[in-house]
């Protein structure tokens, strides 16, 4: 699998789910664009391609190149070679049954409305594909495979870094609590969690235990 992302864009690679959804995605797109390469049919066993979730479509057995955008106001995906099976997503909840694309297809839906396919895309949906998309995404693995890089910390995590995934689908969110537990110890970001406590209710029960103690 070879990904390429626009600017500004927000992703988790290899998310764990909790319920319907399963463990089947290697990346999950909050927000912004993507390009995914997919290995060609019969490369690869069916059940190990490598597939892309989002809160609005959900991308299953693509072979070939797709490009997709999604934000707060509309998701749009461009099929740009091969095929792919889409499922579509409002609030997380599935709509309906998934509905397959071939080369050349594009996918849009604006808010709450239903989507359309049409056979090419948008005019304004090529204008804004970011320049890097329009070439060819080279095989890069092997540049790689001996590399070991560590990691850099880049800074504390606040709480406007952190928001938008407190407050993603319960899906993904429940079994990511964990990893964001310690940063309640600050100050700073334990406040603003409870401030915006309607957008990850769950988050009461862990800051305020003994609201939830058995009563004698």
């Amino acid at each position: 699998l070879a990904v390429n992302l626009g600017p500004s864009t927000r992703i988790l690679i290899d998310p764990q789910f909790y319920g319907e959804r399963g463990r089947f995605a290697r990346l999950y797109l909050l927000s912004g664009w993507v390009k995914v390469k997919a290995p060609a049919a019969g490369k690869v066993d069916a059940a190990a391609i490598p597939l892309l979730a989002s809160p609005a479509i959900d991308l299953y057995d693509a072979t070939g190149s797709v490009v997709a955008l999604v934000n707060e106001a509309a998701v749009s995906l461009f099929v740009e070679s091969g095929q792919a099976k889409i499922g579509e997503r409002l609030d997380a909840i599935p709509l309906g049954q998934p509905v397959q694309l071939r080369s050349g297809q594009f996918l849009q839906r604006a808010k709450q409305a239903k989507s359309t396919v049409s056979a090419r895309p948008a005019p304004g949906f090529i204008d804004q594909i970011p320049r890097s998309f329009l070439d060819t995404l080279p095989d890069r693995a092997a540049m790689f495979k001996d590399r070991n890089p560590a990691p850099k910390p880049v800074g504390t995590i606040s709480y406007a870094d952190a928001k938008d995934w407190l407050a993603v689908e319960w899906t993904l969110r429940r079994p990511a609590m964990k990893r964001w537990q310690s940063l309640t110890r600050d100050a700073e970001f334990r406040k603003a969690l409870v401030a915006d406590m309607p957008a990850h209710p769950e988050w009461d029960r862990v800051l305020f235990p003994e609201k939830y103690r058995p009563r004698n």
